[in-house]
């Protein structure tokens, strides 16, 4: 098992490098979480910006891009936020090399958002009259099941012109009747072994759901504004944030709500991009790994 050590205390994380692709010693590199350890030692090849050729803009090799999925963006974001607490030789190390953060799939907290009422946009989460147990095994189908949203508003939604319209679609919260196998609730076709590996059931209910609803909004909606709107460090960093449009209408809510704040984004704010992820529930790189990861690579 690949480990990397990050302090003289013995501590270690955890990592999959797929390794540089042949012949190509200027690629860029897809992080899940930003480590100086990895960077520094697997040689991974710094960020370079040369102007292309016949003014066909900006030619961009090598560097890091950074994604975080779910509700694990706003840790990627908290960090950014703080940012200017790093020493000043580690924040000019990243510089040299962070690109993208991919804001991948995110819930409104993410973003610092106002909910609506619970009727008008329903979460197990936020759902106070179910038990811990209730709010994660419902959870766990609601999140990751594929939902057939009307393509007209999913028109409508490449935009992002209209939230009502968005509460609208989501008071029907029901999702695919009688699924194909390949379209049934992503979590229910992991075997247990498979779900051992990569989440705690009986640890989420005490911890990362209580974190997500005791956190104030105001901490998410500042991190948000310090990390996209006046950042504090690597202002080259472009922000891609990937919504998927057969998953949870929280996401898409989320989504609305950002595409809202960009019309009248200042000029001191980071590039941002949305983007839409089609025929993709919440759990596209389980589901479909190979396509998700071509999909990553022609955003970063």
């Amino acid at each position: 098992m690949p480990l990397a050590s990050v302090n003289d205390q013995g501590a270690q994380f955890f990592f999959e490098d797929t390794g540089a692709p042949p012949e190509s010693p200027c690629y860029p590199t897809l992080m899940a979480q930003s480590s100086t350890v990895f960077i520094k030692e697997h040689d991974i090849p710094p960020l370079s910006v040369a102007a292309g050729l016949g003014g066909t803009g900006d030619v961009v090799t090598g560097g890091v891009s950074v994604s975080g999925w779910s509700y694990g963006n706003a840790f990627i974001l908290s960090f950014l936020t703080h940012a200017d607490k790093l020493s000043e030789q580690t924040r000019v190390f990243l510089d040299s090399y962070l690109r993208t953060f991919i804001i991948y799939d995110p819930p409104g907290y993410v973003y610092g958002v106002p909910y609506p009422p619970l009727d008008e946009l329903y979460s197990p989460i936020r759902d106070s009259s179910l038990t811990p147990e209730q709010v994660s095994e419902q959870f766990a189908i609601a999140l990751s099941s594929y939902y057939a949203y009307s393509p007209r508003i999913l028109s409508h939604l490449s935009s992002f012109n209209n939230i009502e319209e968005i509460l609208e679609m989501a008071k029907s919260r029901n999702p695919i009747v009688n699924p194909p196998p390949h379209q049934s609730p992503t979590l229910l076709r992991m075997s247990a072994e498979e779900m051992a590996s990569c989440a705690d059931n009986e640890g989420g209910p005490r911890s990362h759901v209580s974190l997500l609803l005791a956190i104030n909004r105001e901490v998410y909606s500042a991190n948000m504004h310090d990390t996209l709107i006046v950042p504090k460090a690597w202002p080259r960093m472009r922000i891609v944030a990937v919504w998927c449009d057969m998953g949870v209408c929280d996401a898409m809510f989320a989504a609305a709500h950002l595409t809202e704040m960009l019309k009248t984004w200042p000029s001191t704010g980071r590039k941002v991009e949305v983007r839409r992820m089609e025929g993709a529930n919440h759990f596209p790189h389980w589901d479909n790994p190979e396509s998700t990861a071509k999909y990553f690579a022609s955003i970063i």
